[in-house]
């Protein structure tokens, strides 16, 4: 039994008193007396990792992003991370999945999903933590996400929260997971302190709850770009970025986009993995909604990756299955220089699961009015593009 159950079937055992309170609105003339106090692990200094003498590093340039997080509804003392009630408390415990084996990220989501669709109430969300990610490697390479994205969730998900850092494959780096209050008095809801250079995989960073102990976090996952020097992040090859595609059919040569302006960007069609990383499925059944095993599909396509807060274009989804012919396109201005950048997702009633990031040729590169395959992403097993003038 993993230990998202374990904590959660510890919470069973406890005595709560009643009570209610709107936590976006202190001054709600609700009775509040017979509430019961939230968690309270702050304040609380942001985890540092262990430095290393300046000597002994060969920094280079990193592009480092959050992802995503995923988190218990409850302290290890079972308390609520903002002020509930005992039948909030109680709906948390009923939601939590069935769920058996080491899935602490799919129980997290399918907790996530459960809990919303039987809420019923704003009281219920407002239970729930104001997610925000920190990190600290090396020495001075720090970066905060927004604490206003991801209000009253159990997973968060950030687009655009990058930093360029400059680290050596032997820094430690800090991360840690926190509830942002209004009273300045964070939570920390749990931290892990690994070398994340020598983690990832080709650009993916994913930390779980199976392979580290990060208090009440049960997830966290992260992109590494590197920007200069020989490759040192796990599985990437001489001459490939992270994150990029090792396979691009068409050739590189022979097309005609070289100049600056608009063009019409096709997404094909693409085929993902039958199951996650781990091996999970990719939806896991969840209590009181329909539901299946098999993946949504969908694709975000970007221009220069996540420089850009929002895609220029996004596909409708496929729906419970590995394989989807889309032929949507969409029109972008673009520079010779600029690349693309296709995001594929398993879009999910609440949370979403990152399949895999595959990167383009600088639009200079691109044969135009070719069929190109993009392959070995992540989870994707090959994305079909075309573009046009």
């Amino acid at each position: 039994m993993n230990r998202l159950l374990v904590s959660m079937l510890l919470v069973l055992g406890l005595a709560v008193t009643a009570g209610c309170k709107n936590k976006k609105d202190a001054n709600e003339a609700d009775d509040i007396s017979n509430l019961e106090a939230e968690a309270n692990t702050g304040p609380v200094d942001y985890p540092e990792p262990r430095r290393r003498s300046s000597g002994d590093r060969n920094p280079m340039r990193f592009e480092v992003s959050f992802v995503s997080a995923y988190v218990l509804p409850l302290s290890q003392d079972g308390k609520c991370w903002d002020p509930c009630t005992p039948e909030v408390k109680t709906k948390f415990v009923e939601a939590l999945p069935s769920l058996g084996g080491d899935t602490p990220g799919a129980a997290a989501k399918a907790l996530t999903t459960a809990i919303a669709a039987q809420a019923g109430s704003e009281k219920l969300i407002e239970a729930m933590p104001d997610l925000y990610a920190h990190i600290d490697c090396g020495f001075g390479n720090e970066l905060t996400t927004s604490k206003s994205l991801n209000m009253d969730r159990l997973g968060a998900k950030w687009r655009n929260a990058r930093e360029e850092f400059k680290m050596d494959p032997e820094d430690e780096c800090a991360i840690s997971i926190w509830d942002n209050d209004a009273d300045d008095d964070d939570e920390l809801l749990g931290d892990v302190s690994l070398k994340i250079l020598q983690e990832a995989q080709n650009g993916e960073l994913i930390v779980t709850a199976s392979n580290e102990e990060m208090g009440q976090v049960v997830r966290i996952e992260m992109f590494i770009e590197q920007l200069e020097g020989a490759p040192v992040l796990g599985g990437q090859t001489a001459g490939q970025s992270a994150g990029q595609s090792s396979d691009q059919t068409g050739g590189q040569s022979g097309g005609d986009a070289t100049g600056t302006g608009q063009y019409a960007v096709e997404v094909i069609k693409a085929e993902i993995q039958p199951a996650k990383a781990d091996g999970q499925p990719w939806d896991a059944k969840i209590p009181f909604v329909a539901s299946g095993t098999s993946p949504d599909i969908a694709v975000e396509v970007y221009v220069n990756g996540y420089q850009s807060e929002k895609p220029f274009m996004e596909t409708p989804v496929g729906q419970e299955q590995t394989y989807y012919e889309w032929r949507t396109s969409g029109r972008v201005d673009l520079q010779p220089t600029d690349y693309l950048h296709f995001i594929v997702w398993d879009r999910d009633r609440i949370d979403h699961d990152l399949v895999g990031e595959c990167k383009s040729a600088s639009v200079s590169q691109i044969p135009l009015g070719q069929e190109i395959t993009l392959s070995n992403c992540g989870q994707v097993k090959y994305l079909v593009f075309k573009v046009t003038r």
